[in-house]
């Protein structure tokens, strides 16, 4: 499976991606599953395993790109886990601002990573919803309705 990039680096060229657990990786029990989170570029190179029980990620991106005109302050979403989350806002000329943050446990956590990308409001918020949606669904994790 491809893994998803989480739009375009911002300043730093630090590239965020999901993929699925490698195979080798132990597997927690349904209905929980697991996907890695990752971020490189700029001489950083930091993973995390997110444990996931359809909490509404992709719902999250999909709203995303609903308000494509844009919204005032901060939008957030977590993992259940905190080992992955973002916070999204929008800015003029059309734009949304993504902040990842990954952590390698969520107490106490021995490390944090943060990395800013962005992404076009409209089509390209859309397609990455989409993408994350397709995703977690080949990993039996999205939402259902």
């Amino acid at each position: 499976m491809t893994p998803v990039r989480l739009g375009e680096p911002l300043s730093s060229d630090v590239t965020v991606v999901l993929s699925p657990l490698p195979q080798d990786q132990p597997r927690p029990e349904p209905p929980v599953s697991a996907f890695v989170v990752a971020a490189f570029g700029g001489g950083v190179s930091v993973s995390t395993s997110v444990k996931y029980a359809d909490e509404g990620f992709d719902r999250f991106l999909d709203g995303l790109a609903e308000d494509f005109h844009g919204w005032e302050g901060e939008r957030v979403w977590r993992s259940r886990d905190h080992t992955f989350g973002v916070s999204a806002t929008h800015h003029s000329g059309g734009h949304v601002r993504l902040l990842w943050t990954l952590r390698d446990s969520a107490v106490p956590p021995s490390w944090e990573f943060t990395a800013a990308t962005v992404v076009r409001a409209g089509e390209d918020m859309r397609a990455l919803a989409t993408e994350t949606g397709v995703f977690l669904t080949r990993i039996g994790l999205a939402a259902w309705g």
